[in-house]
């Protein structure tokens, strides 16, 4: 996870459609599991976390939806697992799942180290292309830099990461102890703070910035960097849950889990 001493937080307003009433559920929720004890799931039901992650999945009025959690409710189905989706901005899901409150997952996470201290990984559920960054058009210092230890490096940059992520096994430790903005915000809100001057480049998953920047017409502002040489391509992700999860639950799901095979934005993971 992206962490450092001298990381500025800021904190901007999450956004989504329909997302207030999301996150009034995300409260209930958190006291709702946090007041429970742990239990075998009932009836083979898992709460199952997630936050906006374009193209993959995202909060609708409806619930989730995506892709991605559409290959989760095929194999759930298939595995005799209920699947409770609810929204929880991504910056609560960590300290929540730290608790252990049993039998709550989280969609999308890469296994790290440092997270299977406190969680169990089912099969991999899907992948990410790569790390990509994210600076202005217009910002001149850009050009000559060929990788991200040299923008990390220039003391005339000041990098953007997303609190509590992790960007894989080789871009973490790149990271690791550097001076970088840390911010609270959603994924477009960062790119639009990025695109008004805050922070010079934003470290990020290239699928998601690819989907995102037309969304938000920011195509005029903003261009991702993918040819970095230091950056990672082809990350697995998978289901994060806590330690007191029902083992025989996640049994069956992983089971269909790896029938089915990931999958990725452009269909079954190449």
């Amino acid at each position: 996870m992206v962490q450092g001493d001298r990381a500025w937080t800021y904190d901007v307003t999450g956004e989504s459609v329909g997302i207030f009433g999301s996150f009034a559920r995300a409260f209930v929720l958190l006291v709702t599991v946090l007041q429970a004890p742990s239990a075998v799931a009932e009836d083979g039901k898992l709460t199952l976390l997630y936050s906006d992650l374009a193209p993959y999945v995202t909060a609708s009025s409806k619930g989730a939806q995506g892709f991605l959690a559409d290959h989760l409710e095929a194999a759930a189905g298939a595995a005799g697992v209920q699947l409770d989706w609810s929204y929880m901005p991504w910056e609560n899901q960590m300290p929540l799942l730290r608790r252990a409150p049993g039998n709550v997952c989280a969609a999308a996470l890469f296994d790290t180290p440092a997270r299977r201290e406190f969680l169990v990984f089912t099969e991999a559920i899907g992948k990410d292309y790569g790390m990509a960054v994210v600076v202005r058009k217009t910002d001149d210092r850009i050009s000559g830099h060929t990788s991200l230890a040299s923008l990390l490096d220039d003391p005339r940059l000041k990098g953007v990461v997303q609190v509590e992520t992790s960007y894989g096994p080789f871009v973490d430790p790149l990271l690791e102890g550097r001076d970088l903005l840390v911010s609270s915000g959603s994924t477009p809100r960062v790119l639009r703070d990025l695109a008004e001057g805050t922070g010079d480049y934003l470290v990020v998953s290239g699928p998601t910035v690819e989907f995102l920047i037309p969304q938000y017409g920011l195509e005029g502002q903003l261009e991702i960097l993918t040819d970095l040489t230091d950056m990672q391509d082809d990350i697995f992700f998978y289901i994060g849950c806590t330690i007191t999860t029902d083992a025989k639950v996640l049994t069956r799901l992983n089971r269909e889990l790896r029938r089915m095979g990931p999958v990725c934005p452009d269909g079954p993971c190449r």
